[in-house]
């Protein structure tokens, strides 16, 4: 662990020396995730510098361009390094330049509700940068840095193919730099093709990779959780580590085991944001108002403004009844971070519940363009499109949301849903067999109308059976639907004494079921009757009575 523990001050320094302060907050939470009996703490550093002679030569101007992207004075950093030809200071001036065409961009965002149909702003800086960083890539003359900030670019304009071959050579160069993971994640189609990549999947970082897809994909609800079980086990101090547990137990759907590793997470670190959205959900869903009253007070102390915050806060005011002050607060999230998948999803439930479809819509195609491997947004999607009245759409949307998560009941469910509007029944009922129909009456009920409608008979009778296999007499409607199915499935079938003990539990029955009981009762009754005057005129059979 010494080797790694050397690693990661080196990673702490070289990237906070250039600004990336993201990834030199991750490299010393997992340093000191390290207990500290497994690592050295003299300060002793013998990973390789990434600063060359140039660098050593222009460090009294890169001292001053420096200060200026400390406070944050971009355009004024680009100008004083302009020419620098140092790798550690020309890195710095296009990073410089990269972020003030992110301040611009932030600037241009609408400051009227973020559903208006508008395209989302650009940075202007972009196309200029990956000019120049092409250039210099060509003549071999980029470092790690250099080809992170180069992928970041193509990204931006749109060349992933591009960007995930230089993120990964940036990551074959120097695999402790977590903001080049960070941004291949979604450039990755999924776990398979991330391991098929030319990265180092034996390296330290890569179950914080692979987590982070993971959980990004939707769909390997358990590999997220073995990854991050295996940071865990390496970095057992880590906040990060315990952070990325709990969003691991949350997206497997697991929701005490996420709440336990929250509620660890805010105990050994109360000021950490991470997770504060996904960690408001669960207590939204718990619908445990006064744990969300203290974390939304806790959170907003923490960092008013910052998304996490007005996520929480959002979700908050919807628990209490406060639509408007909920739709309010994820518009003010995303005015913030508009990349914040989450603020999107939940700002489309609540135009849903306040019946503006149309805006949820958008929020929700918003959504799904920032992560198409989102199944929330699909479903999201898919059920603006069924209050819409646009079952195909609707189908299209809860498709997808089915490819990522195919053993989701509430998707399978939609899509028989949809399905039954489209009259495709025997989609419909392929769609509910798969919803374990053993455990849930609703599906049971569904299949039993469904098999009906098809004229399969038999299997009706089977769901209808199930539905009421406890009950000796219907206690809601649905029930004496079963019932009096029942009745004519087994009076049409010839089994005369079954019918008449199902139309016996009809019989207290306030309801149009028990009228056609009755005259199953009187047909049976007459049949009797017939039968019986029949064997009385049967020859003979005046000697036997006789007898």
């Amino acid at each position: 662990m010494e080797t790694i523990a050397t690693e990661l001050r080196q990673t702490w320094k070289d990237c906070t020396d250039r600004g990336l302060y993201e990834t030199a907050k991750w490299a010393t939470e997992q340093l000191n995730g390290i207990p500290e009996s497994e690592r050295c703490t003299n300060g002793a550093n013998t990973f390789p510098s990434s600063n060359t002679a140039q660098d050593l030569e222009e460090s009294d101007v890169y001292s001053m361009g420096m200060s200026y992207f400390h406070v944050r004075e971009y355009r004024r950093c680009t100008e004083t390094l302009k020419g620098c030809k140092g790798p550690r200071a020309s890195f710095v001036r296009d990073y410089a330049q990269y972020m003030e065409g992110e301040r611009k961009k932030r600037e241009a965002m609408p400051l009227n509700r973020v559903d208006d149909r508008c395209a989302l702003p650009v940075n202007m800086e972009c196309e200029k940068l990956c000019n120049r960083l092409k250039a210099r890539c060509e003549q071999m003359d980029l470092d790690p840095f250099g080809l992170y900030l180069y992928g970041v670019v193509l990204k931006a304009l749109d060349f992933p193919e591009q960007a995930r071959d230089v993120l990964c050579q940036a990551i074959s160069r120097y695999p402790c730099l977590w903001c080049a993971w960070v941004e291949l994640t979604p450039l990755c189609t999924s776990l398979e093709h991330a391991h098929s990549l030319p990265i180092p999947t034996d390296h330290l970082v890569y179950p914080f990779f692979e987590a982070r897809l993971a959980l990004q994909s939707n769909c390997y609800g358990s590999e997220a959780r073995q990854a991050a079980e295996l940071c865990m086990e390496r970095f057992p101090l880590s906040v990060s580590a315990l952070s990325v547990l709990a969003n691991a137990h949350y997206e497997e759907g697991d929701y005490d085991k996420a709440s336990d590793a929250f509620e660890e997470l805010y105990k050994r670190d109360p000021n950490c944001r991470e997770g504060r959205d996904n960690y408001s959900n669960i207590l939204f869903c718990h619908e445990d108002q006064p744990a969300l009253s203290c974390l939304a007070h806790d959170t907003v102390n923490l960092s008013r403004f910052s998304p996490e915050a007005c996520i929480v806060v959002g979700n908050y005011e919807n628990l209490r009844g406060e639509s408007g002050k909920a739709v309010q607060a994820f518009e003010r999230a995303l005015r913030l971070d508009p990349k914040s998948l989450s603020a999107w999803i939940l700002l489309g439930h609540e135009y849903v519940e306040g019946n503006n479809t149309a805006a949820a819509v958008r929020a929700y195609q918003r959504a799904i363009d920032l992560n198409p491997r989102d199944y929330r947004a699909w479903f999201g999607l898919g059920h603006a499109s069924e209050l819409m009245q646009m079952p195909r759409q609707a189908l299209y949307s809860f498709l997808k949301a089915s490819e990522i998560r195919p053993t989701d009941l509430r998707i399978r469910l939609a899509l028989g849903r949809v399905y039954e509007d489209l009259d495709h029944t025997e989609d419909a009922i392929q769609c509910y067999e798969q919803c374990n129909p053993k455990e849930e009456e609703e599906v049971r009920r569904k299949l039993a109308q469904l098999y009906a409608r098809a004229g399969r008979q038999d299997e009706a009778a089977h769901y209808h059976e199930m539905c009421i296999e406890d009950l000796d007499e219907p206690a809601t409607p649905e029930d004496a639907e079963s019932f009096l199915f029942l009745v004519q499935y087994h009076f049409q079938k010839g089994d005369l004494h079954e019918a008449e003990q199902l139309c016996s539990c009809l019989l207290h029955w306030e309801g149009p079921e028990r009228e056609e009981s009755l005259a199953v009762l009187r047909s049976l009754r007459q049949m009797r009757s017939h039968a019986h005057g029949a064997s009385s005129s049967l020859p003979g059979s005046s000697v036997r009575r006789a007898r």
